[in-house]
């Protein structure tokens, strides 16, 4: 996984559609997902499985873990707790081995266990007061970090209401929301969005002017004086007549960035030596017609891979079995064919 081009997958209407940017043509596929007829807000992918929530209009509401290779999937049912939750996603918990979906709002927080099925309260969860808004989970190594928005209101002769961004990440063996610290040139200000790029988490913020991003990556997690600062975005050298930044979604096998433009534009740039990223290639997806962007949810990117989304890495380890043994048999079917076929013409 960790050598293979990234794909792109997003949904327009009910369909899911994934694109190979590793091709020549940038072949673009329809994928045969599980909640067919439902549209899916496409939340978070990593390790080889897909994060979905499924607003179905008949039959209560689900989120999906799914492998778009293997097919495999899990079904988790919606918490009481979900309409009013501004706070979702999934990841590994290496202490109980298993994939977990959490959810929180500004009170409560509960995790659903693959093991046993079932939702359960974190009592202690670390969540402060004030989120009113936060974005898809970005997942390293198994841990889901969000960018929030807080509001708080200042009681003086006027109520006057503020905000400031933040980064959280959950640690499933703490079972704790804890704050990223960020380097002072960007604490208290706008930021865009949180990427994995490489083998490190980035935080992307709005430089002034307006026309640029700055992305500063963590070498070390937890650690604030490991942050560094990547490169530049001008956002010019993409949209020279549109104010609206692209989107960072993952790093090509080579190291290039690859990038989103207005929803359908995709674009492959290096980082030149003066920090600043640069074009390289960049394409249509013109397989696929976008009459209304609101049919279409965002780009995601994702790696392929075995990885079983029921339970944890030893389900894994059967579902590898199961294809090795059958390979095995395939093999041994193949080798005696040849013998066969030896002894009847010698």
């Amino acid at each position: 996984m960790k050598y293979q081009e990234p794909k792109l997958v997003f949904q327009y209407c009910s369909t899911i559609y994934s694109v190979d940017i590793g091709s020549p043509d940038h072949t673009v596929t329809k994928l045969q997902n599980p909640w067919k007829g439902n549209f899916a807000d496409i939340l978070s992918c990593w390790n080889g499985l897909l994060f979905a929530k499924v607003r179905d209009y008949v039959n209560p509401d689900n989120y999906y873990l799914w492998n778009t290779m293997t097919g495999d999937y899990k079904t988790i049912p919606e918490h009481e707790l979900d309409p009013s939750v501004s706070i979702k996603g999934f990841g590994y918990d290496f202490i109980t081995d298993e994939y977990k979906v959490m959810i929180a709002d500004n009170f409560a927080a509960y995790i659903f266990s693959m093991k046993t099925n079932s939702w359960k309260e974190i009592k202690r969860h670390g969540i402060s007061n004030g989120i009113y808004h936060a974005t898809s989970c970005t997942i390293l190594h198994g841990i889901p970090h969000w960018m929030v928005e807080y509001y708080f209101t200042c009681s003086t002769s006027y109520y006057v209401q503020s905000r400031y961004d933040a980064v959280l990440y959950f640690g499933f063996a703490e079972e704790k929301f804890v704050k990223m610290p960020l380097p002072d040139e960007i604490e208290n200000k706008k930021l865009w969005g949180l990427v994995v790029l490489g083998d490190n988490l980035c935080v992307i913020f709005h430089q002034i002017p307006r026309d640029s991003l700055a992305v500063w990556t963590m070498k070390e997690h937890g650690k604030k004086e490991s942050w560094v600062k990547l490169f530049s975005v001008d956002h010019r050298l993409f949209q020279p007549d549109n104010n609206y930044p692209v989107d960072i979604l993952c790093t090509t096998r080579d190291g290039d960035v690859v990038v989103t433009m207005n929803g359908t534009e995709i674009g492959i740039c290096n980082v030149g030596l003066d920090k600043i990223l640069q074009m390289k290639t960049g394409f249509a997806i013109k397989s696929v017609e976008f009459p209304s962007a609101r049919c279409r949810n965002k780009v995601v990117a994702y790696r392929e891979g075995l990885v079983s989304a029921f339970s944890s890495s030893s389900s894994t380890k059967d579902f590898r079995k199961k294809i090795m043994s059958r390979l095995f048999y395939v093999i041994c079917g193949f080798v005696l064919l040849l013998v066969l076929l030896q002894r009847k013409y010698s």
